[in-house]
């Protein structure tokens, strides 16, 4: 998946979904960036765009599969909470052949500012959000599917 930065907001009207049994949970994800700044680095945008893009795309291959609807696009973001503290948070949107949208999303416990570089934080304190437009799932993350998905029949036959 590309994630592209995004600077428009969205006004479509969407149904959401509760998928509990596909999100892809973004505190789980987080635990990625955690053992970065644990070692002493700071996360940049490139770092936090690495560690959503293959979950995200799984989720995406996951929902089409379980749904039949086609992925046609969503936004990640970084949500500054106060001065100390963000979040991310993701937002997919599929539709139906009835041309009907349904969103899944979700988003990560807070999580703090102080880990992240300078320019994050800047973009951050001026703006009060980052996004990002998550395009279509890129095809390592479908082969990465397919293999798992062969995986998973292996051991269920």
């Amino acid at each position: 998946m590309s994630l592209k930065k995004q600077n428009n907001e969205t006004d479509n009207e969407h149904i959401v979904q509760k998928a509990e049994d596909i999100i892809v949970n973004i505190s789980d994800i987080v635990k990625k960036l955690y053992n970065h700044f644990s070692n002493g680095l700071k996360v940049s945008l490139d770092y936090i765009q690495e560690s959503y893009a293959e979950p995200v795309d799984l989720l995406i291959l996951q929902e089409e599969e379980r749904s039949g609807n086609k992925y046609v696009g969503g936004e990640f973001k970084l949500n500054k909470l106060n001065k100390e503290q963000y979040n991310c948070s993701y937002a997919l949107y599929f539709q139906d052949s009835n041309e009907k949208f349904t969103e899944i999303t979700n988003k990560s416990d807070p999580l703090p500012i102080k880990y992240l570089t300078d320019d994050v934080i800047n973009e951050l304190n001026e703006k009060g959000k980052i996004e990002f437009e998550m395009g279509e799932p890129s095809e390592e993350s479908k082969a990465k599917y397919q293999e798992l998905k062969n995986s998973a029949d292996k051991e269920n036959a």
